[in-house]
């Protein structure tokens, strides 16, 4: 039910007139395909920090494979498919918006670095604040 809402609202913003929500669609489907392509690498990554023994890659891998099979690679995964939408949309929404919302002020002032750089902090901020339970959930799965 998730996925055909959010791919409808894809397909909505895809034609919308407003550039930050055309954005904030395109920035949510890249951010969703990057952390589902690295799931399992990822998770491979965040076994090998709670193991007692130093292993490469693939031996960590294979000890995971043996121990919890397959399906240990994928557990979790729902959660990051969830907090990746939402992270993504809510970065790229809120970084265009903020610029657009300071241009003028920060140009007056010729500081518009700095307009950049807020506008990429309080973004980054808040989509962590939004990713950071998905995250959490992630991990401990």
């Amino acid at each position: 039910m998730f996925t055909s809402g959010y791919w409808y609202i894809l397909g909505r913003l895809r034609k919308s007139d407003d550039e930050v929500k055309r954005i904030a669609g395109a920035g949510s489907l890249m951010v969703n395909f990057v952390e589902l392509s690295f799931y399992f690498a990822d998770t491979i990554n965040s076994r090998s920090k709670v193991a007692q023994e130093s292993l490469s890659f693939l031996n960590m891998l294979n000890n995971v494979l043996k121990q919890d099979g397959a399906n240990a690679l994928t557990r979790g995964i729902s959660v990051t498919y969830y907090g990746s939408i939402f992270y993504g949309a809510s970065y790229f929404y809120t970084y265009p918006w903020l610029k657009i919302k300071g241009h003028d002020w920060f140009e007056e002032r010729g500081s518009l670095p700095l307009l950049y750089f807020l506008s990429g902090y309080v973004s980054e901020y808040l989509a962590l604040l939004l990713y950071f339970p998905f995250e959490t959930v992630k991990v401990r799965f």
